[in-house]
């Protein structure tokens, strides 16, 4: 009873209350990337002419509410006089994965924040981006070997012979991308919602994209898994490439989110130690990314609730406001949990929402360099080796996880 008491006291000793009135120092916003199609196959029969890009590209419909999310976020931080109208770059900094979907979202987001030229045309601040292969920090290796003995175990992955084919030189890599996907989803199974065994298992996560669509309409029978089972199913799904929630794994949340929360936490060190005139330092920073990062990101900062257990909704961000209260600095999070919703304050402020607050919270998972990864089988240690039984460990990254690279 007394440890609790006291752990009461210390939050309420924390507890700060946000106000729109503190000044505002700096903007961070943590974003995934607007509607796409499913990563893989069609739900109905005008499906591929919709998505006419193809599979896990962005839909027209994704552009337009890029579009929308980023005159959502022009009215809370360009028109409260925050940024300047007129768009000053050293104001702001773009960062984009570089998967074609993403960087178009950034593009559309980021031409809605500011007023047109004279002539009609759209602002667009510069988006800087690296190769996908080469940015740890927006684009997590989840082709790692190692940090999945957790997985192996838990799900019973002791005999994976007809899930991996190994690619064939110069081959496509589609079939076995399928094959596993089918494997990882059948694991998951015992998990399966029951408003979702009318749906063919293949379906399950493109269903929850196209749903989203307004030019598309499911089968009647599919709409309750599209709008419920579907979208828990794969924020379990999430949850475990992450390393967060249910499936913790701090070798895994390093490699999604470790970078991402280290930089986020030195921008906010770098603004308080620069005077009001430096304009070295952006205050409005945006990082387009992919619902993994979104997802692992908020289980660090202590906001995965936020999502109620249903996978991140196309265009979802995470935002990071420093202010500066009456008793010093804090950091206020919020949730839009797609271009429809509206921006949800964490209740991370009632506990400890200082940046030393969030340091601490935070300092297992921070990482300056990229974690380490191992992508050779010889490299893996011995026992992980065991538990892998040979190639399973290929199974549930090499095909699933690279091939669903950010659903």
């Amino acid at each position: 009873m007394l440890p609790l008491l006291l752990s009461l006291l210390v939050g309420s000793i924390n507890a700060i209350v946000p106000s729109a009135t503190d000044p505002l120092l700096l903007v961070q916003v943590v974003i995934r990337h607007a509607d796409r199609a499913g990563m893989h196959g069609y739900a109905t029969n005008i499906s591929e002419e919709v998505f006419f890009r193809g599979n896990g590209e962005l839909s027209d419909a994704g552009i337009d509410n890029a579009y929308l999310q980023g005159l959502d976020y022009r009215k809370r931080y360009v028109e409260s006089g925050f940024l300047d109208d007129r768009m000053l770059t050293n104001q702001i900094a773009i960062r984009s994965s570089a998967v074609p979907r993403v960087l178009m979202s950034a593009g559309s987001f980021t031409s809605a924040l500011f007023s047109k030229t004279a002539g009609g045309r759209s602002k667009v601040a510069p988006i800087f981006t690296k190769d996908k292969e080469q940015d740890p920090l927006l684009v997590p290796p989840l082709g790692c070997l190692d940090g999945w003995d957790d997985v192996v175990e838990k799900y019973n992955l002791t005999s994976p012979k007809d899930a991996q084919k190994a690619k064939k030189k110069g081959g496509s890599s589609l079939g076995a991308t399928r094959k596993h996907a089918q494997a990882l989803i059948a694991i998951l199974k015992k998990e399966m919602p029951e408003e979702c065994m009318v749906v063919p298992p293949e379906l399950m996560e493109t269903i929850v994209a196209e749903h989203a669509n307004p030019l598309i309409t499911l089968p009647q029978e599919w709409v309750p898994c599209a709008e419920n089972g579907a979208k828990r199913l794969m924020f379990k799904y999430m949850e475990l490439l992450s390393g967060s929630g249910d499936d913790y794994n701090l070798q895994r949340l390093q490699r999604t989110a470790g970078l991402l929360t280290a930089t986020l936490l030195d921008n906010m060190e770098n603004i308080l130690n620069s005077s009001s005139t430096d304009t070295a330092h952006p205050k409005f920073r945006v990082y387009y990314t992919h619902d993994i990062n979104v997802l692992g990101l908020s289980y660090i900062f202590d906001s995965l609730y936020l999502f109620k257990d249903k996978t991140p909704a196309f265009s979802s961000s995470i935002v990071f406001e420093l202010r500066n209260g009456t008793t010093g600095p804090y950091v206020n999070i919020l949730l839009k949990n797609g271009q429809a919703g509206k921006f949800e304050e964490s209740d991370r402020c009632q506990k400890d929402c200082t940046l030393d607050g969030l340091i601490e919270l935070t300092k297992q998972f921070a990482i300056r360099e990229p974690a380490k990864c191992v992508m050779s089988e010889d490299e893996v240690e011995p026992t992980t080796k065991s538990s892998m039984i040979g190639q399973s460990l290929l199974v549930l990254l090499i095909t699933s996880l690279l091939s669903s690279l950010h659903l």
